[in-house]
């Protein structure tokens, strides 16, 4: 029998956030006494499969461990909610704000974000790869380790996000907000970066080879030890860009010059 069936969780989060954190909180004292770290038995999971919380209240709910698959959390306030190693796969989080949420670990293959609020939430070390976040608002999210690979990034802004050890293979960035983006570390090689504002971004020791800067205004960005070899930088502004250390070979400069060594 698992912790909680589908028909307890309900009856227990209609007595409010508070009463279902608090069962949470024995459990996790349960596990914490018997020195489990975490909840590695599906059995233990509390089942929301499916689940119908449409516009619900949530703020700082705790679904840490808990199985969403399916659910409808479309217009919910999930605000600051702990969603840690939530199997969320093909839930509807359309419309629902999700702003300062955990989803540290989260599985989130086919949820539908469209339209959700996920200003500094927590979506570090899940799997993205492919989703389309073009035109979302993805200020402050916490995107380091997560696999970006193919998303899509049009006219996102990512203001402050970090994106430390993101993979992004083939992600594409068109008229995207990169203010103060962090991507050190990143293999960014051959991406797309074209007319992108990337003011004060940094890309400390990333991997920009043939990566196209044209047109982008990088002026303040932080560079340092980072490979540029064959990018293309013609006519990006590079004011106040620091490039310590930086391998420029065979890159492109503003001017069109190409450099050497």
């Amino acid at each position: 029998m698992s912790y909680l069936s589908s028909s307890e969780c309900l009856k227990l989060l209609a007595l409010g956030v508070s009463a279902w954190n608090e069962r949470r909180a024995i459990h996790y004292q349960r596990l914490s006494t018997s020195k489990v770290k975490g909840i590695t038995n599906d059995k233990e999971k509390p089942s929301l499969r499916e689940i119908d919380l449409q516009g619900a209240d949530l703020r700082r709910v705790n679904f840490r461990d808990c199985n969403l698959q399916g659910a409808n959390l479309s217009g919910a306030d999930l605000s600051e909610a702990k969603l840690y190693r939530a199997n969320l796969r093909g839930a509807n989080l359309s419309g629902a704000n999700l702003h300062k949420a955990n989803l540290n670990g989260a599985v989130l293959k086919k949820v539908n974000f469209a339209g959700a609020r996920l200003e500094q939430a927590n979506l570090s070390r899940t799997d993205l790869s492919e989703y389309n976040f073009s035109g979302t608002c993805l200020r402050g999210v916490n995107f380091c380790h997560t696999n970006l690979t193919k998303v899509r990034f049009y006219r996102a802004d990512l203001t402050q996000a970090n994106l430390h050890s993101a993979i992004l293979h083939k992600a594409s960035f068109g008229q995207t907000i990169l203010h103060k983006t962090r991507f050190r570390y990143v293999d960014l090689e051959g991406v797309d970066f074209k007319s992108c504002s990337l003011t004060r971004t940094d890309f400390t020791k990333a991997n920009l080879a043939s990566t196209n800067f044209s047109g982008a205004n990088l002026s303040g960005a932080n560079l340092t030890r980072a490979n540029l070899t064959s990018a293309n930088l013609l006519n990006a502004n590079l004011l106040g860009a620091d490039l310590s250390n930086a391998i420029l070979v065979g890159a492109t400069m503003p001017d069109g010059t190409k450099r050497r060594w």
